[in-house]
């Protein structure tokens, strides 16, 4: 099944597997499948054109914005099965942030240092900040900038304030 991408209407079309089709590809007037791109996340994202001006857009959201009815409280769309490159609707739904991370959690999605979704810092890193501490010469300013985290941030890691468990 196919149908319109809504704002691209009578331009592009999606499919219910993922598939984007271009209906007048570089003005030639042919149709032609487009070629997905993979971002640093993992996910998979097009290039659509209106008037010369491209737009990326993410496939899974194409995918059901166009087939899947959503009620306001539900603004992420979640792979059930986690696997991100499976667009197909029977594999996408729309939940709320919330129950987004906890599938996550629970389905083991995401390493275990990055559980807390606000997490800037492995736990390697964790440890490479306690080691590489000497007052005087590598100061929690100069790690503070190295790693892009606020001063009290390394002060806490140093104090054991936070990652208590990392060693």
């Amino acid at each position: 099944m196919r149908m319109s991408i809504k704002g691209y209407e009578g331009k592009y079309d999606v499919t219910i597997d993922g598939r984007i089709f271009s209906l007048n590809y570089n003005n030639t007037g042919k149709e032609k499948e487009l070629k997905q791109r993979i971002n640093k996340r993992g996910r998979a994202y097009v290039n659509l054109s209106i008037n010369g001006k491209y737009t990326s857009l993410m496939v899974h959201r194409l995918v059901a914005e166009t087939f899947i009815q959503r009620n306001d409280s539900c603004l992420e769309v979640n792979h059930i099965d986690g696997d991100k490159s499976n667009n197909n609707v029977l594999n996408l739904e729309w939940i709320s942030r919330k129950e987004n991370i906890k599938h996550g959690v629970k389905n083991n999605l995401f390493p275990l240092e990055f559980k807390n979704a606000k997490c800037k810092l492995s736990n390697k890193q964790v440890i490479e900040i306690r080691e590489k501490y000497i007052p005087l010469k590598y100061s929690m300013s100069m790690l503070a900038h190295d790693y892009n985290v606020s001063k009290k941030t390394i002060s806490d890691i140093l104090n054991f304030k936070r990652r208590k468990k990392v060693k």
